[in-house]
């Protein structure tokens, strides 16, 4: 009985199940994206020193680890 009503709740949610799921792959390939243009533009160093020491001292050392390969590793892993 259980299945039954499992099966049935998710074939009236499977157009938002799919949609949710598409919305966080189209999200973690936007984030490659902008991390990769980050790196080949201005890089993340600039965008560090840009950034007033208030917010660097939020952040603490974390920001001095920020890379390409840091932000897709975030974008693959994290979860919302």
């Amino acid at each position: 009985m259980i299945a039954a009503v499992f099966r049935r709740n998710l074939r009236h949610q499977a157009r938002l199940l799919t949609a949710l799921a598409v919305a966080l792959v189209v999200a973690a390939i936007l984030f490659i994206q902008v991390a990769a243009a980050l790196e080949t533009g201005p890089g993340f160093a600039n965008i560090v020193r840009m950034m007033p020491p208030a917010v660097q001292s939020v952040f603490g050392t974390q920001l001095t680890l920020a890379s390409f390969n840091a932000a897709s590793a975030f974008g693959f892993q994290h979860r919302p």
